[in-house]
């Protein structure tokens, strides 16, 4: 990650005649496609900035980069660093890899106007609120027999993910849990943060 973030301001001037040169030729289609790649390229570094520890920017990136290979957008709103959340950057990472992952999954096979996660972190009232969305196909019904260990919608996976998500969140007083509205399901986790 924080390679990628160099390598990016290093090749920034090489972009600027690169674009120079397609503007001065009037190759504005190529132009269009090429500013569009800087663009996404810079989108998915820059979204992970405010957060306060590389390893999850890291893992983050890992996981946007693994999604975009499976034609899957992941999009990340961050409104809050994680500077001063109880648990450690690995179980953070725990947390947020099991449920990107399982939405991305989720939505692997969905039409592709729907092959979206959102993953949002912010602050609320002391706690530091995770919050990951996807969409789920019409007539999808959750319980909480999610979090049951060996429970798996999934074929061919253990049911680990969620119950180990829900024993990380509980370890530290926070909670865990799921909305559904219509065709979109949101997986929440609340974490104190240190006071």
């Amino acid at each position: 990650f924080m390679l990628k973030q160099r390598t990016q301001r290093h090749d920034f001037n090489v972009h600027l005649m690169a674009l120079s040169g397609m503007l001065d030729g009037q190759r504005y289609q190529e132009m269009r496609n090429y500013l569009d790649e800087m663009l996404n390229s810079a989108r998915e570094v820059s979204q992970l900035m405010p957060l306060d520890d590389p390893a999850v920017s890291a893992m983050l990136n890992r996981l946007i980069a693994d999604a975009k290979k499976r034609g899957i957008t992941v999009e990340c709103l961050i409104y809050y660093s994680c500077a001063d959340i109880c648990c450690n950057a690995y179980e953070l990472n725990m947390i947020l890899s099991n449920l990107i992952r399982n939405s991305c999954d989720a939505v692997e096979t969905a039409p592709q106007q729907e092959k979206n996660v959102t993953v949002t972190i912010l602050k609320r009232r002391g706690q530091c609120i995770l919050r990951v969305e996807n969409w789920v196909p019409k007539g999808t019904r959750l319980d909480d027999s999610i979090f049951r260990i060996g429970y798996s919608q999934k074929k061919g996976h253990s049911g680990i993910g969620l119950p180990a998500v829900q024993d990380i969140v509980k370890s530290y007083h926070g909670t865990v849990f799921f909305e559904q509205e219509n065709s979109t399901v949101s997986m929440i986790v609340k974490l104190p943060l240190i006071e």
